[in-house]
């Protein structure tokens, strides 16, 4: 029995520092909510210099100003032409001032579809 409740209180703790570690965050995400204009989503590829996982699209980040590299996942059934990994612009950086429990929404903003011309955007929550 002592065993049985040892372990319940071990796993409530877990449960409660789990979530006290997440409200201690703020979490980027390239989600744009409905309001937005029509923007496409991006990947993250760098936080502060540091190279992430390919495909990376939500970070838990500590609160502090932090530089985020940025590709923007852009596609079209109306491109001309097929842009190999190679002739697809250059990765953009943004800099973001996280604040623990709030929500960064970051999205590419593209005026030219064929040659990949694009501009980051961010929305805080």
């Amino acid at each position: 029995m002592k065993n049985a409740m040892g372990r319940a209180l071990i796993a409530a703790m877990a449960l409660f520092s789990a979530g006290a570690m997440a409200a201690d965050k703020g979490t980027v995400t390239s989600v744009l909510s409905r309001d937005s204009e029509r923007y496409y989503a991006v990947n993250f590829i760098s936080v502060d210099g540091e190279n992430l996982p390919a495909g990376q699209s939500l970070l838990n980040l500590a609160p502090g100003k932090r530089r985020i590299g940025i590709v923007a996942l852009i596609e079209s059934s109306n491109a001309i032409k097929t842009i190999s990994r190679r002739d697809r612009s250059p990765p953009r950086y943004v800099e973001i001032e996280v604040v623990a429990g709030k929500r960064y929404r970051v999205g590419a903003k593209v005026s030219d579809v064929v040659n990949q011309t694009w501009a980051p955007v961010i929305e805080y929550r």
